[in-house]
């Protein structure tokens, strides 16, 4: 009887080395091939002296060339090499944050020894005393210091990493915090996020437990106790995720200190935010870059976030971070540094079709009303009978009666609860009742910008009172949909006054 014969697998090891395994990195920071002779020298003689294994001619490559996945006809030789390069990028990007950028390692849990089970993160040595701070959220699968593994390789290991990221925010005064959400199990002498085996022997580290647990500790232990009064969140991916969680359970001690929160490819759901509160908060602070490939900076309709998305022109996941820098530091000179509280859509282009499509996706509710605005510039309220129109008397008439005076509607002036206070003013909170009413328009018309005068005057020129009620009642929830959909409204139709 015969029998195949068993085929030994090749356990493929790897120099750590760059110029052994052929590469070099450039001037700017980008992985490159050395000459193709040298390749082929290196691992030909590698693999005649190793037992049990083959030689695979290798692709041609010349020098200089960008690094490429495929170096042999061999997926699990080209994975290891990969991993390896990547482990190799991810040093040298630790080396630079520290000795380029000047920051130093701190230790998780605090008063952890390189002995002890921990994990690290990066700070600037002005972290305690800089009244402007800057975090950094990575997501999930990278280490301390990057943003990406694939852009660090295919790029360079500045885009890849937060080495740019940190030069700009130290150009503009920031200390930094460098989070690791990535190490939560102590395997074999080092951090990890994933077990090879569910049968390995391993400890949690403490304070980072999970993704989670490790940006809550941060924030507690190194973020609020500092002397930051101007703080910026940058997070990507999951980070943008953990980020959420953390100012939640840290909401009071962070809600006037966090001046924005700039989200690239982020996975965080308003769904998972519990208070009407933070969710106003988050609308208005709040920003999330996404793959796209619309122009960048043009606005992309996903209620999903509860705060504005923005396209990055990426195609690619991966790329969002590195190629949304100008944008981001631009906002945080604007907003931070030079102190100007616009609005974080507010150099968003508007028009009448893009206020239909988003208006349209937010309500949720089907019994309610939907609300858009036709090519005409009216009002359509569209529910499960026949559509009605408002024309601009129905529609001055609508806009006087949803905004009484408070002085006039008493009966209402103390259903008004904390979370639905907005800048100091507080909306009408109509009942049921007011709303059936509502349902048919009459009365006498009047002037819109007669109207919009008398709104501003009852709400002591805030805009967004104004239709915000109406909003609310139409199925916008949570709160702070009904205050973007109340000001973009607003401004349409003042802009035709």
């Amino acid at each position: 009887m015969f029998r195949k014969k068993k085929t030994k697998k090749i356990v493929n090891t790897y120099s750590r080395d760059l110029k052994e395994l052929g590469y070099f990195i450039d001037e700017e920071g980008r992985l490159r091939t050395l000459e193709g002779k040298f390749q082929w020298r290196f691992f030909f003689f590698f693999q005649e002296f190793k037992r049990d294994s083959y030689i695979y001619p290798l692709l041609t490559v010349n020098a200089g060339e960008p690094y490429t996945f495929e170096v042999k006809k061999d997926r699990e030789y080209n994975e290891g090499l990969y991993d390896t390069l990547i482990d190799i990028l991810c040093e040298l990007a630790e080396e630079k944050l520290q000795k380029d950028c000047g920051l130093i390692k701190a230790l998780v849990p605090l008063g952890a020894t390189e002995e002890d089970i921990h994990s690290k993160i990066f700070l600037s040595q002005d972290y305690m005393t800089n009244d402007k701070m800057i975090i950094f959220i990575p997501g999930t699968s990278h280490k301390v210091g990057i943003w990406s593994r694939r852009v660090l390789s295919d790029s360079s290991v500045m885009d890849g990493s937060m080495i740019t990221y940190t030069k700009r925010a130290r150009e503009l005064g920031f200390a930094i915090v460098i989070t690791n959400p990535n190490e939560v199990f102590w395997y074999k002498g080092k951090g990890v996020l994933i077990l090879p085996k569910t049968s390995v022997t391993f400890d949690t580290i403490p304070g980072s437990e999970s993704p989670e647990a490790h940006v809550n500790y941060v924030f507690k232990n190194f973020v609020i106790p500092s002397a930051a009064e101007k703080i910026v969140v940058v997070a990507n991916s999951y980070g943008g995720h953990c980020a959420v969680d953390a100012i939640q359970n840290n909401f009071d001690a962070l809600l006037d200190k966090i001046k924005a929160v700039e989200f690239t490819a982020s996975t965080h759901s308003i769904d998972f935010v519990k208070s009407d509160k933070m969710k106003v908060w988050i609308r208005e602070r709040c920003r999330n870059w996404l793959m796209s490939d619309q122009p960048i900076g043009q606005e992309v309709i996903d209620p999903r976030f509860g705060c504005i998305s923005v396209s990055s022109g990426s195609e690619l996941n991966e790329y969002v971070t590195s190629t949304v820098i100008d944008e981001i530091f631009n906002f945080i000179d604007k907003r931070v540094i030079k102190e100007i509280w616009d609005d974080v859509g507010s150099d968003l282009e508007e028009d009448p079709e893009l206020l239909s499509r988003e208006a349209d996706i937010l309500i949720k509710n089907e019994d309610s009303y939907k609300i858009f605005s036709d090519n005409d510039d009216k009002i359509v309220f569209e529910e499960a009978g026949p559509v009605k129109r408002l024309d601009s008397e129905q529609l001055n008439e609508y806009l006087k009666w949803r905004l009484k005076d408070t002085k006039n509607n008493n009966k209402h002036a103390n259903t008004i609860t904390v979370d639905q206070e907005v800048d100091g003013s507080n909306f009408l909170d109509f009942t049921a009742e007011d709303f059936e009413r509502w349902k048919i328009p009459g009365g006498p018309a009047k002037d819109i910008e007669k109207v919009i005068n008398e709104l501003k005057e009852i709400c002591n020129n805030i805009e967004y009172p104004n239709l915000l009620i109406h909003f609310y009642y139409a199925g916008l929830s949570p709160i702070d949909d009904a205050i973007r959909e109340a000001n973009r409204l607003f401004d349409f139709y003042s802009q035709d006054l």
